[in-house]
């Protein structure tokens, strides 16, 4: 038998046809209406009445609409996939004097267009969000001037941005959708629709269209920077006078020291124009009084910059208000905390938003400005300034991520939601007090806290409001040993004008606004353990705030109401302090709060409850009737109505409600005929900005918000006609939280779930059908409905648990469950497997058995195991899930699998002669998509890419509660008793996808035979001292000659990575050993990878995703002269990365791995000598002799030193069929494979056991088709 040896390598490749041409790429047009003919390749809509005017003497084509029957205009087939950018300049009159829409759309399964109207109002619209992704109520645009449009598509992001201008105005992004996946674009339209009756006649003016077939960039040019190092950015600008400033790259951040007196810091110029967001994360150190300030600023134009100083305070300054703009003293900031800052600019808006946040917690809103017609920045800085001595410390800025990108990305303002469930507090609070007047939370979902240990002192929580201007905050807490006690409980606003809630243990309550006494209450009557309800509303438009209060859930009542001009609350605290004599038993409980941005009043007056069950012979009065034709009445406890029409109508019944607070709304309905109907079925809540559920005749439905854009959209969900759902509506106001939710069958699914409503005031419902395509009129049954106060959740499984066992022993997991429990079957552990056997063919099975923990929601299952006697044992191997109808992967001992699903009550999948071997790594992959309801199953043998075996959709009855893997011997078969190496079970929350097979990794192999480097290598040190060059003996030499603080020698270059890859580098050290120097043979993207060794004779392996050192092992043995061979593996599919070196020709030993890598995206690989200090004096030096990186993983056991195959010719004949005459680098007395491919992912054997010819070795392909437009060839050598 023939062993393949592993140093093979994709060394060289042919495409035949040569060209540059991509397949299906979307072709270049360019159309400038010059005329006199159109293009052929336009499409014209609507070309009769005189619609298309023509070709005018301004260079444009003109088109009139004014038939109000359909489209009018001018449409083409876009001609192929991938990137493109389509630009449009059109003109637009008579534009005001009716309705119309002008629409820039493409067609495809998921459309897309911009739409403009005579109210000047833009928007788009993504058919595969379902909803508006942008609307611009007041654009701006003059009748009869240009406007143009960019639409720019990124392919492999799914990234769709969309740019306008106006005139000679500056293009502005005005939208970026991400992550699309059913955007296929065959076709774009630019066309006129004239809407209703009237005179009016739009008219719309083609200048220009041009494709190409690239993404183009809109606006600001974007940069991104991770700080991962080892060189600053050219793009960055350092600033200060000392150079000690710069302290420079460690541990994947970059470290900046303030100087007194100036700034120290880096600059970065803003290239372009336009709306962007940039976001910086920081760290402070020896920062806290040492009188510094830290600025985040936007120079030149209307300077803005965000200050944070020493005294813990942060200000927003605006140069052309030349006032500060916000300012928060207090805000609860430590040395070494992660700060994030944010700031948005809007420039139609002409709009500023900042935002912070502190260790990971929510973003807060710091300003919002708008109104800056001065705001024009080119240099945006990140700089300290020390102003005093302060403390004496010298304050340190640790740079961690910056990036700048453009478009506006506006501060998503949290609601701050806790329901004090633990086990601790969430980020935002700051804990205030003694840490011993803190008890934590109890079994009951409470947080404990007690009065202060000294008078006068305070203890409890505090935290920073999400946003200025109106909020409301809601808190739900108990007291103990309260009644009659000298302790106060306190909601607190700080500030220059604080505002204080005080609950005394002597029944008053009090309110105190800048120190003096708005209200005081004499009969509070709060008991002890009582729950305590406390709402504070602020209005910033009219300054005014509410203060509301209740006990026992017994609704609120409005305590006050009053006028606080020129207040901004921005930060809260919690407390409990006593007075005079301690009170050391007074605890409080917090049991719920809320903080969000938006004024809710007191809901003084609560929602009046209302239940229809339609028993009565007429609609109650209580509902409105929508469209009285449609309206089929009352029949078997039911009210019907239908949609007859096709139009703009809708049809159904409405309900008006009064009062306020949280409600619930039931609703079961029958879709007597709804299907293929098109028509859509809508619950909707109106009062300020409505909310809806939507579902429609194709069994989709989605939750859509008027103030929040599409919510969710889940496809057939499995509703079915003449059968009773029931939908959920529930408004949860503290939180400002709205959900929908359906009950179909026999479980719930939550639709969709919003928070932080601002905007939604609802007072009125209704149930409607809209028609809006063809087929027969549909037809709903309203059979119960129910409006109450009250939050009652959606009924949902608990989430799937994650678990995982690795099978390393001693002893079984006890949540396992033994299938045949008998020593014969269970032979336990052993080489980190678990063993099963089946001895016989009685009716029992062999094998464990798990239960899932959780029924709710998506989730993905990997097995992996290896089979021994399994062969031809007559034997079934089964991996299933049961619960409902189950499904099951079984495979046979004569190598042929299956899938069988019982609810289909057939094999979905079944295949042949498999390839599974005894000994193979096996590892299955089950994916459960509970919202689509689709089941997908992988395979993967011998860590070969990962395959699809089974897809099941629209699965109605798989209810998964248990799943086991099971050996049954149903024979004799070849007498072996069958074994199951179990090697891992893991199960997840959510869908991990089948891995997608990566593009190979681009085969690099340097040699460094001279006279030069390859082009695509770049000096570090460019000096003659430290590039020595090319030595008689085939090296590359690299010299260090110095200490200094910023340079490092050696040499880097870039690569295409997609996958998986292994690298080997050749090298040795002359006077290396002792002159104290670090050696770094790095890979950068993402976040980087080094290994490090040092002249101690020290190797380490440092992850900037981990934060620090994998490992390090110390004195390995290197010595000046030995040959070094190092390996680095990088596995794509785990994210796994491995270092192993060689030393002297010995074994290859593993120096560290770093598993779970999800940042790191490799794609420049350099070594470098970076010399600290002076060591023994010598200049220490690394001679390269080879390097290469191949697609694959390959083993540290097999990292030799081979010679490497090298194809060093190839020749096609010109005439057909052609011939390929290949030649490599060949060693006497071996033999060698050569394999062919047409995408270099599907390789196929050329000719096997080639013979060397001596130092070359030369085959041919003879007779290749036609019809191949490419072929890549590789060489490998085996051996005996």
């Amino acid at each position: 038998m023939k062993k393949i040896l592993s140093n093979l390598i994709l060394l060289s490749s042919i495409c035949l046809f040569l060209g540059d041409h991509t397949a299906n790429a979307q072709k270049a047009f360019l159309e400038e209406f010059n005329g006199p003919d159109l293009d052929p390749s336009w499409l014209i809509f609507d070309n009769e009445g005189g619609t298309h005017v023509g070709f005018t003497d301004e260079g444009e084509y003109e088109v009139v609409d004014s038939q109000s029957k359909s489209d009018a205009g001018l449409g083409l087939k876009l001609s192929g996939s991938g990137d493109f950018t389509v630009d449009a300049t059109i003109r637009l009159e008579n534009i005001f004097d009716g309705r119309f829409d002008f629409k820039f759309r493409f067609l495809a399964p998921k459309f897309m267009e911009l739409v403009f109207n005579q109210n000047d109002f833009m928007r788009v619209f993504s058919g595969e969000r379902g909803s508006n992704t942008v609307q611009i109520p007041s654009f701006g645009y003059e009748e009869g001037s240009s406007m143009h449009i960019r639409f720019a598509w990124t392919e492999s992001t799914g990234t769709m941005r969309i740019g306008v201008a106006k005139g000679e105005e500056t293009m502005q992004l005005i939208n970026t959708i991400s992550g699309l996946q059913k955007f296929q674009p065959t076709r774009l339209d630019l066309i006129l629709f004239r809407i209703g009756a009237g005179e009016h006649t739009p008219r719309l003016f083609y200048d220009r269209i041009q494709i190409q077939d690239k993404a183009l960039p809109i606006g600001v040019s974007s940069f991104v920077d991770d700080f991962s190092g080892p060189k600053l950015d050219e793009r960055w600008v350092p600033l200060g006078k000392s150079e000690n400033s710069q302290v420079g790259f460690s541990d994947g951040i970059y470290e900046i020291k303030g100087q007194q007196g100036s700034d120290a810091g880096l600059r970065h110029k803003i290239e372009g124009t336009g709306s962007f967001t940039a976001n910086a994360r920081i760290k402070l150190k020896d920062f806290s009084k040492s009188a510094s300030d830290f600025k985040f600023r936007f120079l030149v134009g209307g300077l803005i910059e965000i200050v944070y100083n020493s005294f813990d305070d942060i200000r927003v300054y605006s140069g052309e208000l030349g006032e500060n703009i916000a300012r928060f003293n207090k805000i609860g900031f430590k040395d070494g905390d992660v700060i994030d800052l944010k700031l948005a600019y809007d420039d139609l808006a002409k709009t500023v938003q900042v935002g912070v946040a502190q260790n990971d917690g929510p973003m807060i809103l710091l300003a919002q400005e708008s109104g800056l017609f001065e705001f024009e920045p080119e240099n945006l800085d990140l700089v300290l300034f020390k102003f005093g001595e302060g403390n004496g410390n010298e304050p340190r800025l640790q740079l961690d991520h910056f990036d700048i990108s453009d478009g506006y990305v506006p501060v998503e303002v949290q609601t701050i939601i806790d329901d004090f469930d633990g086990p601790e507090l969430i980020s935002p609070w700051i804990v205030l007090g003694e840490e011993s007047e803190h008890i934590g939370f109890d079994d009951k979902g409470r947080y404990q806290f007690k009065s202060a240990l000294s008078p006068n002192n305070k203890a409890g929580l505090g935290l920073r409001l999400p946003s200025p201007g109106s909020t409301t905050v809601d808190l739900n807490l108990s007291l103990s040993e309260f009644v009659d006690s000298n302790s106060a409980l306190i909601m607190r606003f700080p500030g220059s004008d604080a505002l204080e809630i005080l609950v005394g243990g002597d029944k008053t309550f009090e309110v105190i606004f800048s120190g003096d006494s708005l209200l005081k209450l004499d009969d509070f009557n709060l008991g002890d353990e009582e729950t305590l309800n406390l709402r504070f509303g602020w209005d910033s438009t009219l300054e005014l705030f509410e203060i509301g209060a209740g006990i026992n859930g017994q609704g609120l009542e409005l305590m006050l109401e009053e006028f606080g001009e020129g207040w901004k609350p921005r930060m809260l605290e919690i407390l409990l302090s006593s007075s005079g004599e301690k009170d050391p038993s007074t605890a409080v409980y917090l049991d719920s709060f809320s903080a969000r941005s938006g004024f809710s009043q007191i809901p003084t007056e609560r929602l009046e409850p209302f239940i229809d069950e339609f028993e009565d012979p007429l609609l109650s009065d209580t509902w409105i009737t929508i469209d009285e034709d449609a309206q089929l009445g009352i029949s078997n406890g039911t009210y019907r109505f239908k949609d007859p029409s096709r139009s703009s109508n809708a049809a159904g019944i409405k309900h008006i409600f009064t009062g306020q607070g949280s409600f619930t709304v039931d609703a079961h309905v029958i879709f007597e005929q709804f299907n293929e109907t098109g028509s859509d079925f809508k619950l909707r809540f109106f009062g300020g900005k409505f909310i809806e559920l939507v579902y429609n005749s194709f069994d989709d439905i989605r939750m859509h918000s008027g103030e929040k854009g599409g919510i969710n959209r889940i496809e057939d969900i499995g509703i079915l006609e003449k059968e009773t759902v029931q939908f959920r509506f529930v408004w949860n106001e503290p939180a400002g939280q709205a959900q929908y939710g359906v009950f179909t069958g026999d479980k719930w699914t939550l639709v969709g779930s919003v928070s932080g409503l601002t905007e939604f005031t609802p007072n009125s419902l209704d149930m409607i059908l809209f028609k809006f395509g063809d087929g027969p009129e549909p037809i709903v049954s309203i059979d119960r409905f129910e409006i109450r106060s009250g939050i009652d959740e959606i009924p949902m499984d608990p989430p799937i648990q994650p678990y995982r066992d690795d099978f390393d022993g001693p002893k079984l997991a006890e949540s396992w469950i033994l299938r045949d429990e008998s020593p014969e079957a269970q032979r336990g552990f052993e080489n980190g497997f678990y063993e099963l056997r089946d001895p016989s063919t009685s009716a029992s099975d062999v094998g464990l058995r798990h239960a899932i923990e959780g029924k709710g929601g998506s989730f993905t299952s990997d097995f992996g195991f290896t089979f021994d006697g399994f062969s031809g044992s007559a034997t079934d191997f089964k991996f299933r899930f049961l619960g409902g109808k189950f499904i099951e992967f079984v495979y046979n001992s004569f190598d042929d699998l299956r899938v069988y699903s019982q609810e289909r009550g057939e094999n979905v999948s079944k295949i042949q002669k498999v390839g599974i071997n005894d000994g193979d790594a096996v590892k299955i992959r089950f994916i459960w998509n509970e919202i689509s309801s689709e089941v997908i199953i992988g395979l993967s043998i011998r860590d070969e890419p990962m395959k699809e075996i089974a897809k099941i959709s629209g699965l109605k009855e798989f209810t998964p509660e248990i799943v086991d893997f099971i050996m049954f011997k149903f024979g004799e078969g070849n007498g072996n008793t069958p074994g199951l190496l179990v090697d891992y079970f893991e199960i997840v929350p959510g869908v991990s996808p089948i891995p997608e097979v990566q593009p190979p990794v681009e085969g690099i192999v340097e040699t460094f035979d001279g006279p030069e480097l390859g082009e695509d290598w770049s000096v570090r040190d460019d000096s003659a001292d430290a590039q020595i060059g090319f030595t008689e003996d085939g090296r590359y030499q690299v010299n260090e000659p110095s200490t200094s603080a910023g340079g490092d020698a050696g040499i880097r270059r870039s690569f295409t990575s997609g996958g998986s890859f292994t690298a080997d580098l050749n090298m040795h050290f002359e006077d290396f050993i002792g002159s104290h120097t670090d050696f770094k043979f790095r890979f950068f993207g993402g976040k980087f990878l080094e290994l490090v060794f040092n002249s101690f004779d020290d190797v380490r392996v440092f992850s900037a995703e981990k934060g620090g050192n994998v490992n390090r092992l110390d004195d390995i043995g290197v010595t000046d002269g030995a040959p070094l061979h190092f390996r680095f593996i990088w596995d794509a599919e785990t994210g796994n990365a491995t270092y192993g070196v060689s030393i002297d020709g010995g074994a290859m030993v593993e120096i560290a791995t770093a598993e779970g890598l999800k940042a790191f995206e490799p794609n420049i690989v350099d070594f470098v000598m970076f010399k600290f200090g002076e060591g023994n004096g010598n200049t220490p030096k690394m001679l390269i002799d080879h390097f290469e990186i191949r697609d694959g993983v390959f083993p540290l056991s097999e990292g030799g030193n081979e010679s490497v195959i090298e194809i060093t010719s190839i020749d096609v004949t010109n005439t057909a069929p052609q011939t390929v005459t290949i030649t490599w680098s060949s060693t006497p007395g071996a033999t060698y494979n050569v394999e062919w491919s047409n995408d270099l992912l599907e390789w196929n054997n050329l000719i096997d056991d080639i013979p060397s010819d001596g130092d070359d070795t030369t085959v041919k392909n003879e007779n290749i088709p036609a019809d191949d437009d490419r072929r890549f060839y590789r060489v490998k050598q085996s051996s005996d």
